[in-house]
């Protein structure tokens, strides 16, 4: 799905008064705009490997709080991301993914994001030594050269029939494919091409509608967007709220989320087997609702090539049990799902943002992994 993350036949119902679903969904959306600002102060920029700290309230934080320089920063951004592209759009799809993951397999370690790759890999089982993980991890940063190359192919990608570059798993149960049964919410993680899955669920004719954290960036924002309308389905984006997708969901359109996020103003789960805050609010719509929840899974096969897999439908061990309760069983059950995908294929996983609290890290890396660390990042 190309968002992060996140039936009535009324579509008014749930409208008015927020609840605790709307409460949520305001509180997540608010705690990824947050986490989409640059980390300033805590080592934002990164030289040659090596991260060097610019302080909150510095001569050089308060020149980039200036819009001009912002302007400026995000009109080069901008730039560089469609020279990339034009690039890109050149080679065929394959040589692109050769080049974008080159290319960011040298400069992703150079940033500051890294360290967060480094450490979530060293969690996911089974441990390894610090050298594998930095070999894994630049793997990670090569597959996403591959995705942001991709984007300048979505069309080939997509394209469906004799020779289509992604193959579709689905249960046959589910009547969603042409419109004609209820909607479903789709939740992904951010895995292999994840763009492409919400690509291949819209090609095969299910009307969707896809959620997205916008870029800070403006014009980056714009950039990826226009891309998207490849895929071939609607977007909402977060920062929205949750009217829109009770509107969608009146209009019998499925609704796509990823949801492999850390979100502190969400419900403390387990992942790995270890508590962390993510959010529950793609059940707690499906709950409330009456809608399926069904988990939807990307693996690369070869060069620029996919299968989508959806799920069976995600259900609550207890459907006595409070909404709450019923709501973190499943989310429980999607999360095991995420595990197997990144143990079968972590170098898949693009996780760089802090998934566990800094306690964890401390008290569950290795002592060499520990050191390794603070000695590079």
């Amino acid at each position: 799905m190309s968002g992060e993350s996140e039936g009535t036949g009324v579509a008014g119902k749930g409208a008015g008064a927020p609840g605790r679903l709307t409460r949520d969904w305001l509180a997540d959306a608010k705690s990824d705009k947050g986490r989409a600002s640059p980390e300033r102060g805590k080592g934002a920029v990164s030289r040659r490997g090596k991260k060097f700290a610019v302080r909150r309230g510095s001569f050089a934080d308060r020149v980039l709080d200036l819009p001009a320089v912002r302007w400026l920063i995000w009109v080069v951004e901008a730039g560089l991301l469609g020279l990339f592209w034009l690039v890109s759009r050149c080679l065929p799809v394959e040589t692109a993914a050769r080049f974008g993951a080159r290319l960011l397999a040298a400069l992703g370690p150079r940033m500051s994001r890294h360290r967060h790759v480094v450490r979530n890999l060293a969690i996911v089982p089974p441990r390894r030594g610090p050298a594998e993980i930095e070999s894994l991890a630049r793997r990670v940063w090569a597959g996403f050269g591959q995705v942001m190359a991709e984007y300048a192919h979505l069309p080939e990608l997509c394209r469906t029939g004799p020779g289509a570059r992604i193959e579709l798993i689905r249960r046959d149960d589910l009547d969603i494919y042409n419109g004609s049964g209820r909607p479903v919410i789709f939740v992904g993680a951010h895995i292999a091409n994840w763009e492409l899955s919400a690509g291949a669920v819209a090609a095969h004719g299910t009307p969707l509608t896809v959620v997205y954290m916008p870029e800070k960036n403006p014009l980056v924002a714009a950039m990826v967007q226009r891309r998207r309308r490849a895929l071939g389905c609607g977007f909402v984006s977060k920062l929205e709220g949750l009217r829109p997708l009770i509107r969608e969901l009146a209009k019998g359109r499925s609704i796509g989320l990823l949801i492999d996020r850390r979100n502190d103003q969400g419900e403390t789960l387990p992942f790995f087997g270890l508590d962390t805050m993510m959010t529950a609010s793609p059940a707690r719509l499906a709950l409330k609702f009456g809608y399926q929840l069904v988990p939807t899974g990307i693996e690369r096969t070869g060069p620029s090539r996919y299968r989508v897999t959806l799920y069976p439908p995600v259900e609550p061990d207890d459907r006595t049990a409070s909404d709450d309760d019923q709501a973190r069983q499943m989310m429980a059950k999607v999360n095991a799902l995420f595990e197997a995908w990144i143990r079968a294929r972590p170098m898949d996983w693009f996780c760089s943002k802090r998934m566990w609290p800094k306690t964890t890290y401390a008290q569950c890396l290795s002592r060499p992994m520990q050191d390794h660390m603070a000695s590079n990042y």
